[in-house]
């Protein structure tokens, strides 16, 4: 179907794959372990179309099925911020997610003025089986 030949002397060229490097840590507050927050750096190494970014999120968990999400990251292209609900009672899971780049806003009507994108994100998921299984069970204990 197709015959590939070499034109020419000497033509050689060599490509290679994008990396990324991400970094991460998350700390969970000792006097309320439902809040955590998150620090990730992401770096792309790819020559001159390299990038890096940054983000700080806060994360609560009121209910076993409620969680939201606050972020705000900082790259090259810019700043944003997101917000994140997601709810998962028994049998489903729901979320609605919004990122929104930050920049100059009008005082009147606060309408961006030198970019205007929204990204929101909504999904459902019907989940099977039982929650949480128990893999070890104290039956008995005994003290000294």
């Amino acid at each position: 179907m197709a015959k590939f030949t070499k034109e020419g002397e000497g033509l050689k060229r060599t490509t290679a794959l994008a990396a990324t490097l991400n970094l991460g840590a998350e700390y969970t507050l000792p006097v309320y372990d439902r809040l955590k927050f998150g620090l990730l750096s992401s770096t792309r190494i790819q020559g001159r179309h390299s990038w890096t970014e940054a983000r700080i999120s806060a994360n609560v968990s009121p209910l076993t099925w409620f969680e939201a999400s606050l972020n705000y990251a900082l790259s090259n292209f810019g700043s944003s911020t997101g917000l994140m609900l997601n709810f998962h009672p028994r049998g489903f899971n729901f979320f609605v997610a919004a990122d929104v780049p930050m920049g100059k806003y009008t005082p009147k009507y606060c309408i961006p003025i030198n970019r205007f994108s929204a990204n929101v994100n909504l999904g459902i998921n019907f989940t099977f089986g039982p929650k949480h299984k128990t893999q070890y069970r104290c039956v008995e204990v005994q003290s000294l």
